[in-house]
């Protein structure tokens, strides 16, 4: 389906997603605020960005926390970090 990244300073959520098959849920991506970057990125900002860490956070906190421990997941670290600023 594609990758993402997660960039706590600027606050910001970034999907890549290159199957044009994937139109509906790029849709409905849209529909919640992600706007298109070009080159199938999918990118949400600021309060938009943090409100779905938060979201992310409070449905899957625990098993982020469990794995956020792993060497390699930077990402998850990442998501944790973008829920709890203010």
């Amino acid at each position: 389906m594609g990758d993402g990244s997660i960039d706590v300073k600027k606050q910001r959520i970034r999907l890549y997603i290159y199957k044009r098959e994937l139109e509906q849920l790029i849709d409905k991506l849209r529909n919640y605020g992600f706007i298109e970057e070009g080159d199938g990125r999918l990118a949400l900002y600021t309060a938009k960005a943090k409100g779905l860490a938060k979201k992310w956070y409070n449905m899957w906190g625990v098993v982020i926390d469990a794995l956020s421990e792993l060497k390699d997941a930077e990402k998850l670290r990442r998501i944790k970090t973008l829920a709890m600023l203010d």
